[in-house]
């Protein structure tokens, strides 16, 4: 998972940590190694009791790109806040002072 911001809210609220905001020049990306069967539960468990730094499972680093390849086998499903994008491989960057603004198309007044 590639975060920005400090609070996913809910369930996932402890998950990333304090510190990150939505300004900053470089993503959090969490890395699990397997078993996901033990390590997506164990990061969830240490998240909430706030002992991430012990999970012998999950890695943390700061990048502002990441490339996901598929290993073996059929390629994973990638997601963005939730919505499905598509399978692997996946190239993600940061583009400093980017806002892309959508606006419908103005219409006359009656």
């Amino acid at each position: 998972m590639a975060v920005r911001v400090g609070n996913l809210g809910g369930l996932f609220n402890h998950l990333v940590g304090r510190g990150a905001d939505l300004l900053d020049p470089h993503l959090t990306l969490f890395l699990l190694k397997p078993p996901a069967l033990l390590s997506l539960p164990l990061w969830f468990l240490s998240s909430w009791l706030n002992l991430r730094s012990i999970n012998p499972f999950l890695r943390s680093i700061q990048v502002s790109r990441f490339s996901c390849l598929p290993i073996a086998g059929q390629p994973a499903h990638f997601e963005a806040d939730g919505e499905w994008l598509g399978h692997i491989p996946i190239e993600v960057s940061l583009i400093p002072n980017a806002l892309r603004i959508l606006l419908p198309r103005s219409q006359p007044t009656p």
